[in-house]
């Protein structure tokens, strides 16, 4: 280590900024770490089970009308070439050509299923959480590669097992882990002086990279819906809306049963 008498004035300036881009540095790499890992599962789980689930029906209801309407097609395609609907062979051809559809039937249930019992699961505390991102904030700021680029192999291998237990949840090993490395106190520095500048300007560049990527996963599906998915209000409105829809949907497909079951009782001319 180096003492900060020995610093020059510039010196100085560097390793306080220094300080604050690696809390910076640490505190965002822990924050995108989280959305990742705990939030985005969270939230879509919270999205399939308000919303996703409403969107779900629309899409089966959607499809199954597609089905009888193709349906009636190859009825009235046979009734017009004077022939028997042959239903085995009408039942293959809708098997056939929907077979995708009903893949993602399928995929989208499995998907909705794991989110009811994602949220019935057991969930930490407020303080037990709060002290998993406290413990996990200051090992990356130790830990980290980008931090510690002087770090020895048996810290890259802490840091490792550092991402495993906050993935995790698990406050024990990390507790460990922070006792067993020595957290520098303000002012010491982990990059050479003559170097200090070159490492400042690394950890600008990547202080960047982390709240680029932040503002970019808070655009997308479901931080984007961070807010409206614990707003009461917004969540009944939208759920309101898609039974609307789905209120139509049902009424469509009724009448196409209704005509599917009319086609059934004409017979072509030759069978009259």
């Amino acid at each position: 280590m180096i003492e900060m008498i020995n610093l020059t004035e510039e010196q100085k300036l560097l390793n306080a900024q220094c300080e604050l881009l690696k809390r910076d540095f640490a505190d965002l790499f822990a924050k995108k770490n989280d959305m990742l890992s705990f939030e985005e599962s969270l939230l879509t789980a919270l999205y399939l089970n308000s919303i996703g689930k409403k969107h779900y029906q629309l899409y089966c209801l959607g499809g199954e009308i597609s089905k009888i309407k193709h349906r009636i097609d190859l009825i009235q395609s046979c009734l017009n070439r004077n022939e028997y609907p042959d239903k085995e062979m009408i039942d293959q051809e809708i098997r056939k050509t929907f077979a995708e559809y009903q893949h993602k039937i399928d995929a989208e249930s499995l998907r909705l299923a794991a989110a009811v019992d994602y949220l019935k699961g057991e969930f930490l505390s407020e303080d037990v959480t709060k002290k998993i991102r406290e413990s996990y904030r200051l090992l990356v700021k130790k830990l980290h590669p980008d931090i510690n680029p002087e770090g020895t192999e048996y810290e890259k291998d802490l840091f490792v097992k550092a991402q495993a237990a906050y993935e995790l949840n698990d406050l024990n090993v990390l507790n460990e882990i922070l006792l067993s490395i020595h957290l520098d106190e303000p002012g010491e520095m982990l990059v050479k002086p003559v170097h200090l500048k070159e490492f400042v300007a690394h950890l600008e560049h990547n202080v960047r990279k982390l709240r680029k990527q932040i503002e970019e996963l808070d655009k997308r599906f479901p931080f984007s819906l961070r807010e409206q998915l614990f707003d009461s209000e917004w969540l009944a409105l939208e759920q309101e809306k898609l039974d609307e829809k789905i209120l139509i949907l049902q009424k469509e497909k009724a009448k196409k049963n209704e005509h599917l079951i009319m086609l059934g009782l004409w017979k072509p001319e030759s069978l009259n």
